[in-house]
């Protein structure tokens, strides 16, 4: 997961700071998943939480890094993503 977050200069010295935008561009279950994996919750215990396959919980975790990696890239770093996590972001 770090190299997704890495700056483009493949500086270490701004990690933390693009380590929180990311975070703060995730959606809340975004947050929550990455929450679960750093307290090294396994992915099938995550999906089970979450009601969802463990294919599905995987996919819409990364497709929120990615969708998050992007808005850094195009220069939205400070903005937050305040839109509510809805169902079908996670049906597949």
């Amino acid at each position: 997961m770090l190299e997704v977050i890495k700056s483009s200069e493949g500086s270490k010295t701004h990690f933390p700071m693009q380590l929180e935008n990311l975070v703060r561009l995730l959606t809340t279950q975004g947050r929550a998943i990455l929450a679960l994996l750093y307290a090294r919750y396994r992915w099938s215990e995550i999906a089970k939480l979450f009601g969802l396959s463990t294919a599905a919980t995987k996919e819409h975790f990364w497709r929120d890094i990615n969708r998050a990696q992007s808005q850094i890239e195009n220069g939205a770093e400070t903005q937050v993503d305040a839109r509510p996590d809805s169902s079908s972001d996670l049906d597949g």
